[in-house]
């Protein structure tokens, strides 16, 4: 078995399809205050989701993967989903985005606003600055969110500072590239399917005397 397929958790190993960079190990980790929790803080296993709302392939995980694990999973009490929102800087409008999301949480909207920013995602991705901002203050007004404190929170200092504390955590636990998630120091990146994430679940919940939750 190669030395770095070793530094994987036990219960990954048997899967034999991911690996584990050296700079992680099998365990929960800090995220130093960033993100929103989705899910019971006491369920035993915790994933940390990377996601940028101008990533494709971030939308495809969201609007298929995440949506099987959320029910069997998350709603279950089996898992606690952080979602980090993300600006990777590799796709246009990815940092108005995330501290869109990062403010829309502050007033307890954070998945109803990730949720339509996926759904959207077609309509301001590839705009310019002035184009996509004005889509993102179409859909706050659609929400119900007040508008003023929407552009005042997202353009303040203190958000734009989340946003590269969250680049700089992602950089720090690994993130090469996007979705990235995280299950309990575990690694995976990539809009990976139902059954390979259920599986990792499984194998974690079945060492922790858990049970399972797989869609």
């Amino acid at each position: 078995m190669p030395a770095l397929m070793r530094r994987c958790a036990p219960w990954v190993l048997s899967l034999m399809t991911a690996v584990c960079p050296p700079s992680l190990s099998a365990q929960a980790i800090d995220v130093e205050g960033l993100g929103f929790l989705i899910g019971s803080p006491e369920a035993p296993v915790q994933v940390v989701e990377f996601s940028d709302f101008s990533c494709p392939f971030c939308q495809e995980f969201h609007a298929g993967t995440y949506q099987a694990i959320h029910a069997g999973y998350v709603e279950t009490g089996k898992v606690q989903w952080i979602y980090v929102p993300f600006a990777s800087g590799q796709y246009p409008n990815s940092v108005a985005a995330a501290a869109m999301a990062e403010c829309a949480g502050r007033q307890g909207r954070f998945e109803t606003v990730r949720d339509r920013l996926f759904e959207t995602q077609h309509a301001w991705k590839d705009e310019d600055e002035e184009a996509a901002g004005a889509h993102f203050l179409d859909l706050v007004e659609d929400l119900g969110i007040d508008e003023g404190a929407m552009i005042a929170c997202a353009t303040s200092e203190e958000v734009t500072a989340r946003v590269e504390q969250a680049r700089a955590l992602a950089a720090k636990v690994g993130v090469s590239g996007t979705p990235a998630y995280v299950i309990d120091g575990f690694p995976a990146v990539g809009a990976l399917p139902a059954e390979f994430i259920s599986q990792v679940l499984d194998a974690r919940l079945a060492q922790l005397g858990s049970g399972s939750g797989g869609p």
